[in-house]
């Protein structure tokens, strides 16, 4: 069993079923590849820390399902492709990375979060401070 999985740099375009061996991993890192759709990764299912920072992604739809991702902590999608802030259902999400990515729109599934103690917005298009109005446990915005 491997605790940390670390594919950083890799040049790695896709991910596919195979990481479905890495599910019991409690960090990934796949930071500065090329990856588009993280959708395989549902699968690590006892994630509590997932680095993306500097790919290429432009959905968050994986992040969006309740199933997937019940005990991830901390979540980096820095300097990434995509649009908008959808809603994010990770229960235990305390420490998220957005920034550098030119977000302007909010989707209305966006609810805020009710356990983020940590959010860096930096580098983005945000007209204003009401996607983050309902973080109640939010200590540190970085916009």
């Amino acid at each position: 069993m491997y605790l940390t999985l670390d594919m950083s740099n890799k040049g790695v375009e896709a991910l596919n079923k195979c990481v479905e061996e890495a599910k019991e991993v409690y960090t990934c890192l796949l930071s500065q590849n090329n990856i588009a759709d993280p959708s395989a990764l549902k699968e690590l299912s006892n994630c509590v820390r997932l680095e993306l920072q500097k790919n290429k992604i432009k959905t968050l739809a994986v992040f969006t399902t309740e199933e997937n991702f019940v005990n991830l902590k901390y979540l980096d999608l820095s300097n990434n492709k995509f649009a908008d802030l959808t809603n994010f259902a990770l229960p235990a999400l305390e420490y998220l990375d957005i920034s550098h990515n030119k977000l302007e729109k909010v989707n209305e599934a966006w609810l805020g979060h009710a356990k983020l103690k940590y959010c860096n917005a930096a580098d983005n298009k945000f007209k204003s401070l009401a996607p983050f109005k309902n973080c109640p446990k939010l200590e540190e915005l970085y916009l």
